[in-house]
């Protein structure tokens, strides 16, 4: 069984009414979507609440039809994209130059803006600090990145290494034999 079709909005239904008329007055014309829909949009906003219930009772209406199906709706298995499941004991990727700098001023930044602000916030601040220190300051954290991410690699090759070995030996960790 497919997906229900979503529920439709107070503006959908107006917008399909608006459609029927302006087809009505220009029989074989195209409609440009952009300037259409501007219009509607405009129009929608002048409208009092008496003119637009009935569109809002559309909705509703609506709604209770989508309620109806969804409750008889059941997923078809395996749809949507499958994760591949990442081992836990791989390595984990190196911190950037940028996230190496961020984590050492994190907490003074946090101590600057003061309770109430959000990791955004603290982002943000730290964004503008990054692309306000000198070369020199940045070099530091780039050439840490860049021994982290030798590292990274040689920690991946052994860890490679010893996943194709044990694939070698035909050996899968069961008992059976």
């Amino acid at each position: 069984m497919a997906k229900p079709a979503g529920k439709k909005s107070a503006y959908t239904f107006f917008v399909q009414h608006e459609k029927g008329i302006w087809q009505e007055e220009h029989p074989g014309d195209k409609i440009v979507f952009g300037d259409f829909m501007r219009e509607c949009g405009a129009k929608w906003k002048t409208l009092d609440e008496d003119t637009k219930k009935p569109f809002a009772t559309k909705a509703a209406a609506d709604a209770k039809r989508w309620q109806e199906e969804m409750a008889d709706y059941v997923p078809e298995g395996g749809s949507g994209k499958k994760r591949k499941v990442k081992d836990p004991n791989a390595p984990k990727r190196p911190l950037t130059a940028f996230f190496l700098y961020a984590a050492d001023h994190r907490a003074k930044v946090r101590e600057e803006l003061g309770e109430g602000c959000t990791v955004g916030d603290i982002s943000k601040k730290i964004g503008k600090k990054w692309a306000a220190i000198d070369d020199d300051e940045k070099q530091g954290y780039q050439d840490q990145a860049a021994k982290n991410k030798i590292q990274y690699e040689k920690d991946m090759e052994a860890y490679q290494a010893g996943a194709k070995r044990s694939k070698s030996n035909g050996s899968d960790g069961s008992d059976d034999y």
